[in-house]
């Protein structure tokens, strides 16, 4: 009897020593792997709080296996034409600001991108690569087939860079049609024989009568909130003078009337650091779309606690037409 008591004292003695060890082991595994959740978690937005909690886990199911978890610094690209900006943000060398470029559109208000990523993110050789995404949106067919190109090139470069061609940006998760512009017919102001045509009013919201296309729309504010506002910063790319970034640029042709109040409305503007917009009131009747969106937007980032969001007018269309620019490499 005293000699199975003493056996089973050992055995007791043993298993709380694996015990011991399994639970350190776990600890000094936790601490050496930091990681950090970037949520806006000095706003006081409950709506942002409430959405990042729901969706967090549920952005992979959504859209297809996409994740930001890494990325410190993100650009969202809204209507991305043929992917220049996309260039822009990894070679800004190849993209010098100069107003006398004879390919930049008219009419748009003055941007240089290539400066305000270096003022948001801050100077490019001091960026951590993998901490720097972009990811973008475009619905027209016609741009696809570059845009493969250019995520191809720069995630090659070990850039993560996703682009959802042939996908709409709305306020609701669905289909939509994208109408053709005049730009790609012969006789336009912008159409070159034999050349990509640079498109630059294919519209969900304009019918030109020039046939259309049904593509994917996702529901912008839900994509911002699941995907973006709840991804993790690893401490690899989390140390540096700049705090974590989200910017955005929409240029969507007249949708901007649609998605910009569902982003205020579900709080995803305040999940935004910049916001870039054109708008295209002249698309519409008066009447058609809300009055004073622009004023609206800014009175609410103003007036809701902790909301950081800073809302500018205008894009940097440079380099808009494809012969314009340099080549991939």
């Amino acid at each position: 009897m005293k000699r199975n008591t003493k056996k089973n004292a050992f055995y007791v003695m043993f298993v709380l020593f694996v015990l011991m060890v399994i639970i350190a082991f776990v600890s000094i595994t936790e601490l050496s792997i930091p990681e950090t959740k970037h949520i806006h978690t000095d706003a006081n937005i409950s709506s942002i709080q409430n959405q990042v909690k729901k969706y967090s886990d549920e952005c992979n199911l959504v859209f297809d296996g996409f994740t930001s978890d890494g990325c410190k610094y993100v650009y969202i690209d809204v209507g991305a034409n043929i992917g220049v900006q996309i260039r822009k943000l990894f070679q800004p060398e190849l993209f010098p600001c100069d107003s006398n470029i004879k390919s930049k559109a008219p009419s748009v208000q003055d941007w240089c991108f290539p400066e305000v990523f270096e003022q948001l993110f801050g100077p490019l050789s001091k960026r951590n690569a993998s901490g720097v995404c972009a990811f973008a949106f475009e619905a027209n067919p016609v741009h696809t087939a570059r845009l493969k190109q250019v995520e191809s090139a720069y995630r090659e470069r070990g850039q993560n860079v996703h682009i959802f061609t042939e996908t709409a940006a709305g306020k609701e998760n669905g289909y939509a049609k994208i109408y053709r512009d005049i730009d790609e017919l012969k006789g336009s102001r912008n159409y070159i024989a034999g050349k990509h045509p640079p498109s630059l009013s294919a519209s969900t919201a304009r019918n030109w009568g020039q046939g259309f296309t049904n593509v994917t729309q996702i529901d912008l504010a839900e994509f911002v909130l699941q995907c973006i506002a709840p991804r993790i910063i690893p401490a690899s790319v989390a140390h540096d003078p700049h705090p974590p970034v989200v910017m955005m640029k929409m240029d969507v042709e007249g949708s901007e009337y649609s998605i910009l109040p569902r982003l205020l409305s579900s709080g995803a503007l305040c999940a935004l650091d910049s916001i870039f917009v054109e708008y295209h009131e002249n698309f519409f009747h008066s009447g058609a779309i809300p009055k004073n969106l622009h004023q609206q937007l800014l009175n609410h980032s103003k007036s809701t606690s902790g909301c950081k969001v800073k809302i500018n007018v205008g894009d940097d269309e440079s380099y808009y037409r494809l012969e314009s620019q340099p080549p991939l490499h």
